[in-house]
């Protein structure tokens, strides 16, 4: 046990005065595995002056030694004590400021066992993550796959659709094709038209339709944009019908498809033989010429400008 040495100082200070040397031996209780020696401190309390000397001079001296006995005490404590020597010995044990090893390290291990925690976690995340992105991918594939497959079948079914849409206007009789005509074919696409008129062209060039059905179909060219085609079937058409009522629109189409193809000179030629071989026209159907000269820069004959 640790005995109370500031206490003894000031008992030993009464019985040895402030003249004297006195030694203070104090054995601390030790366990049987650590050192077991005796500690020895001498505490020399002298006054530097004779019996004449300030009593001051020997209280100075004590208060020092009081002080190292402090310190020396909170050494051995740390040192070789615990708090049962404190107890023992009626004594406060000092405040254990510094960080306790022990603690320090679980804690430690305490942290580095939650970020292996939490690393496995993120583990088991990011693996979850790429195995739901795995799936996205395999499904992104099938469906690729699918979308080729319907657009294969879409494409097939489509083939087969024409192949028989157009067996049905090749074999169809006359009578059947005019009544599909006037009938099915108003439900149509443009493309199926086209496809429909030009079936029963080319079949029935003798039918008292066909020019009906040739001018409904130059129409549909040009209105599609296909002006290669328009001017080659107006011109077509009014080779086999010149004197028909529809004749000079049709010729008309035939001048915008040839401007259109970058033949502003066959254009014009055009307009000219509309004015020559048709007197009968309406008002508005001259001024579409006069529109068209116009902006294609037609030279107008002086006679043919006067007789408009």
């Amino acid at each position: 046990m640790i005995p109370n040495l500031i206490e003894m100082v000031l008992k030993f200070k009464e019985k040895c005065g402030p003249n004297k040397v006195f030694y203070v031996i104090f054995k601390n209780h030790l366990e049987e595995n650590m050192i077991k020696k005796l500690f020895l401190v001498i505490f020399t309390c002298t006054v530097l002056g004779h019996t004449s000397a300030p009593v001051e001079m020997g209280d100075a001296n004590i208060r020092r030694i009081e002080k190292d006995l402090h310190l020396l005490q909170k050494f051995v404590y740390k040192r070789f004590g615990g708090g049962q020597d404190f107890t023992e010995a009626d004594l406060t044990p000092p405040a254990n400021t510094e960080p306790d090893q022990e603690q320090t390290l679980e804690r430690l291990n305490q942290f580095e066992e939650t970020v292996m925690l939490l690393t496995r976690k993120v583990e088991e995340l990011s693996h979850a993550v790429k195995m739901k992105q795995d799936t996205i991918d395999t499904l992104k594939e099938h469906l690729s796959k699918l979308e080729t497959h319907v657009a294969t079948l879409e494409s097939s079914l489509k083939n087969q659709e024409k192949a028989s849409f157009d067996t049905r206007l090749n074999t169809m009789s006359e009578d059947a094709f005019v009544l599909f005509l006037e009938t099915e074919s108003q439900l149509l696409a443009d493309s199926d038209k086209e496809r429909v008129f030009d079936s029963f062209i080319k079949r029935f060039p003798n039918h008292e339709k066909y020019t009906q059905v040739l001018k409904d179909l130059i129409y549909l060219l040009y209105k599609q944009g296909q002006y290669k085609e328009t001017a080659r079937l107006a011109g077509a058409y009014y080779k086999k019908t010149p004197d028909a009522r529809e004749a000079p629109e049709i010729l008309l189409l035939l001048a915008y498809s040839l401007n259109q193809l970058g033949k502003t000179k066959e254009a014009c030629v055009t307009i000219q033989k509309i004015r020559s071989s048709y007197k009968e026209l309406s008002q508005s159907f001259k001024q579409r010429l006069s529109d068209a000269e116009g902006q294609y820069k037609c030279a107008t004959p002086k006679s043919d400008s006067k007789s408009d």
